[in-house]
């Protein structure tokens, strides 16, 4: 009877872990409607493989930066360089698309994203926000 108890705690965790993958890397499909995936879809459809990944590597870089200089005032030049830069990858992104896009900020604020898929973007957003208040473009 005890190894059969044990085998049992020691398989509900892995079923337990696999549920909460799938929950991680659904999440999307979980969040976003079908027509917004759809939408996703056609934003997709107007980069090439090498232009997404780019686009992706701006972002990993952006956000990199940012964490190196949480510091800053969000008034100083640098603080809004890196604010014109954000706002400048959303636009790239989402021009044509800005209430899919406020989803997507939804999807951060109800912290639906799993963490794993977006370690830093909590603080490098709350930095940003803060750089906006100080600045001239367009909020996000």
């Amino acid at each position: 009877m005890k190894n059969y108890y044990n085998r049992k705690n020691s398989i509900l965790p892995l079923k337990e872990s696999a549920v909460l993958e799938k929950k991680r890397t659904n999440w999307p499909e979980t969040f976003f409607s079908p027509d917004e995936l759809a939408e996703f879809e056609k934003i997709g459809q107007k980069f090439s493989p090498e232009q997404m990944k780019d686009y992706q590597r701006r972002w990993t870089e952006l956000i990199g930066e940012i964490r190196e200089n949480l510091h800053l005032s969000p008034e100083s030049p640098e603080a809004q360089e890196l604010a014109r830069r954000w706002q400048g990858l959303l636009e790239e992104g989402y021009q044509g698309h800005e209430v899919l896009l406020e989803r997507v900020g939804q999807a951060y604020r109800q912290q639906v994203v799993p963490r794993e898929y977006s370690p830093y973007v909590s603080e490098a957003w709350n930095f940003i926000k803060k750089a906006l208040r100080f600045s001239d473009l367009k909020k996000c």
